[in-house]
């Protein structure tokens, strides 16, 4: 999978995940050195700032971390 691919599947992830219990506090994070966009948010309340997260990431390649960074 490309950095592209990975990130869509992300995307549909996150927009999958729905909590009975709008109070939840479900701590995502996706920070390894692994990975190509650094995120971390608090589901339900931060699902929105995450999603815009991975969309910019999709539209804008140059802030995604280089595949020699990602310790792969």
């Amino acid at each position: 999978m490309n950095s592209k691919e990975i990130l869509l599947e992300l995307k549909m992830f996150i927009e999958g995940i729905n909590f009975r219990n709008k109070e939840a506090n479900c701590i995502f994070r996706s920070n390894h050195a692994s990975n190509y966009l650094p995120i971390k948010g608090t589901l339900e309340k931060g699902k929105a700032k995450i999603l815009e997260v991975i969309d910019y990431g999709l539209d804008h390649n140059e802030f995604l971390r280089p595949e020699n960074y990602r310790a792969l």
